[in-house]
């Protein structure tokens, strides 16, 4: 009779499991196994292969799961049982993420003093394979740590020039955070601090915040990825009240023909929308899009040449 229980009761586990992991890929999330700590896991997407915007994480003791797209702002959860009503689910669901953020904040605020130990004892970055690889100069904030391009990620909601994490970029563009640091509101601020700008551009990546800059001469946020666009212009707007935001925008065509979304211009037209600025995206013709030109960086000092 025990033997029977403990092999119904581990067939119900694995029809459970594999239940879980089904839904996980119908969010577009690739994952062949999930872990079940209640932790946040980041993983690959279909939409984005090669960077891991895909998250998971378990709650209600294994019988719950909650996923995400950080790109495209996509949430969704899942509960097991089917008894449970939506204020049960909701309830176990906003515990686990306050749980969550709780321990998150605490490993951001670890990762913050490493971070600025860290970017304390680089070097000033003279030359780098990506600064070529992009066509854009040295410029003042980039350090060098080894190989890496160290880009310094500030708050801009405080005074306080503490660096809160890094992105490293390697020669051939691969990108990485620091383990366990904020990313969500946090800039690289490329032009120069200044007290009341009349203009403030806000774009995704770093060489495309140096073209803009270069091109404008306007002090330019690179928010490092689509979806934290909308927390750095909200931040910007609560700084600067009377400067005029435009989100220099990435424009993904590829993804927009594979996955019928563009999440570059959608978070851009976001997060303009959010604090009553404007967009701005660069004019590149079907053919330059086919070849994969998606920002003002492949416009100015890519393939292309124009202006913003």
């Amino acid at each position: 009779m025990s033997n029977s229980l403990s092999v119904d009761a581990l067939v119900d586990q694995l029809t459970l499991h594999k239940r879980m992991l089904n839904f996980i890929q119908e969010q577009g999330l690739i994952i062949d196994g999930i872990i079940f700590d209640d932790c946040i896991h980041r993983v690959k997407t279909i939409n984005k292969p090669k960077s891991n915007n895909g998250w998971y994480s378990t709650f209600a003791n294994g019988k719950g799961i909650v996923a995400g797209d950080w790109q495209t702002g996509l949430v969704n959860s899942w509960h097991s049982n089917s008894n449970l009503n939506t204020e049960q689910h909701k309830s176990q669901l906003r515990e686990t993420i306050q749980q969550q953020k709780t321990k998150k904040n605490q490993e951001q605020q670890l990762t913050a003093i490493d971070a600025d130990k860290k970017y304390n004892k680089c070097m000033d970055a003279l030359r780098h394979p990506y600064l070529s690889l992009k066509n854009i100069p040295p410029t003042r904030g980039l350090r060098i740590f080894r190989n890496s391009l160290i880009v310094p990620l500030k708050n801009l909601e405080t005074n306080s020039n503490q660096i809160m994490n890094i992105q490293s970029i390697l020669g051939n563009g691969s990108k990485r955070f620091m383990k366990g640091g904020k990313v969500n509101g946090l800039c690289f601020p490329v032009g120069g601090m200044r007290r009341t700008p009349e203009v403030v551009y806000i774009t995704e990546g770093v060489a495309t915040a140096i073209s803009v800059n270069i091109n404008t001469n306007c002090l330019v946020l690179a928010a490092i990825n689509a979806g934290n666009l909308k927390p750095v212009a909200l931040t910007a707007r609560y700084r600067w009240p009377e400067a005029k935001i435009i989100i220099a925008g990435d424009d993904d065509w590829l993804t927009q023909q594979k996955a019928n979304i563009n999440p570059g211009v959608e978070k851009a037209t976001e997060a303009a929308i959010a604090v009553g600025g404007y967009t701005s995206f660069p004019p590149f013709t079907k053919e330059q899009r086919e070849n994969n030109l998606t920002d003002w960086n492949d416009f100015l000092h890519g393939h292309v040449r124009g202006s913003v």
